[in-house]
């Protein structure tokens, strides 16, 4: 099992959150990724070495974006959760 750090975007991103429902949806991907993280698509071009899985709800795409890092420690930085929609173009302005 893999540590999860969030990114302070991430993390305001969620708190956000009103809906009860959307928000467990995102805590069971983040656990998802947390157990088996190379199950994500990897991403090519500039977003190389980046993972991201994505799911529906309420007819929406909603994606999460992170990173694996296998050294001493490994850990899964989650760098960015949010809807379908200009999600790649808000990270790779993140980056």
């Amino acid at each position: 099992m893999y540590n999860i750090i969030l990114t302070p975007v991430v993390k305001r991103y969620l708190k956000k959150i009103k809906e009860k429902t959307l928000l467990l949806k995102y805590k069971t991907i983040i656990s998802k990724i947390q157990r088996q993280p190379y199950d994500g698509e990897i991403k090519a071009g500039y977003l190389s070495r980046i993972y991201c899985m994505a799911f529906r709800y309420s007819g929406a795409k909603y994606e999460v974006a992170y990173k694996i890092y296998e050294e001493d420690n490994p850990v899964v930085i989650i760098l960015l959760a949010n809807k379908r929609e200009n999600f790649y173009e808000q990270l790779k302005r993140y980056l």
